[in-house]
């Protein structure tokens, strides 16, 4: 097999042992911890069944954990295509790593990865796994709301995850401001329209975050919610409405979402109106 592997950012890894040696080890020893890995995606590893190369598996990172379980790091999917072409009872050259928690792996995962093509929820799945403070706090905040992060549509799920981040991270108007402007992006929206999984739209979550953070405390969130529950269409017919004036105005779609909230918001309002977004 091919003499390949990553070398690790010097700053990419805080918590979990830089050390590591090559070893050949049996395939069926070697475990998937779902909660520290992407989700496996079978079509890939049919896709590649009859392209197989047996020099293009490069080395699979595992960690042998306390209980002495052997567990893959970075290669779950190699794993899979070797076991699909009739490999599994064989041995791959390993870059072998000891004693690391599962956080560890969680985060030597997302180091290897950093640079790769790693699903923006599988990637977000695996730092709360790692514990990184961001994504634990989203979860967090997501969770009290009585909602959850997760790549199904359904009801009270939200999968739109690098719009999570962008308001949780101040969008480039409040950073300090973030967490609680993300808390009250996601009461607002089921407050006024419910917790189905359409009205979590990305550009929604980043509109209505949007305007949380510029008008922060001069908004009435109670009144915001009651102003956009009876809107024709919801939460789709803001976004239809934002678009439009996306397409003449040519300005950021989630901007034009916040725009189109302000005036919602200021129609028929005598006092406590929001200065226009454009001003």
């Amino acid at each position: 097999m091919s003499n390949r592997g990553a070398a690790l950012k010097p700053a990419a890894l805080k918590t979990v042992p830089r050390s590591s040696s090559l070893r050949w080890l049996a395939i069926a020893e070697i475990q998937v911890d779902p909660e520290a890995q992407r989700a496996l995606s079978k079509p890939w590893v049919e896709q590649h069944v009859n392209d197989f190369d047996p020099e293009q598996i490069g080395y699979i990172v595992v960690n042998r954990r306390e209980n002495g379980k052997l567990y893959v790091v970075d290669g779950q999917h190699r794993l899979a295509l070797l076991a699909a072409v009739g490999w599994g009872d064989q041995q791959v050259q390993c870059e072998y790593f000891e004693g690391l928690t599962q956080a560890g792996e969680a985060e030597l995962f997302l180091a290897r990865n950093d640079r790769k093509s790693v699903q923006t929820f599988d990637k977000f799945r695996v730092s709360i796994t790692a514990k990184e403070e961001m994504a634990c706090d989203i979860d967090r905040i997501v969770r009290i709301q009585g909602l959850a992060v997760a790549n199904q549509q359904k009801e009270g799920h939200i999968v739109a995850v690098a719009a999570l981040t962008r308001v949780y991270s101040g969008d480039g108007i409040s950073v300090k401001d973030g967490p609680a402007a993300l808390a009250r992006t996601l009461k607002i929206i089921q407050n006024a329209w419910g917790r189905l999984a359409a009205n979590f739209n990305g550009k929604i979550i980043e509109g209505i975050g949007a305007m949380q953070l510029r008008y922060d405390g001069a908004i009435d969130q109670e009144a915001l919610a009651a102003k956009l529950a009876p809107f024709s269409g919801g939460a789709s017919g803001v976004l239809g409405r934002a678009k439009s004036l996306h397409e003449t105005r040519g300005h950021p779609l989630h901007h034009c979402v916040a725009s189109t909230l302000v005036d919602i918001y200021n129609k028929g309002r005598r006092v406590g109106k929001l200065e226009d977004w454009w001003a």
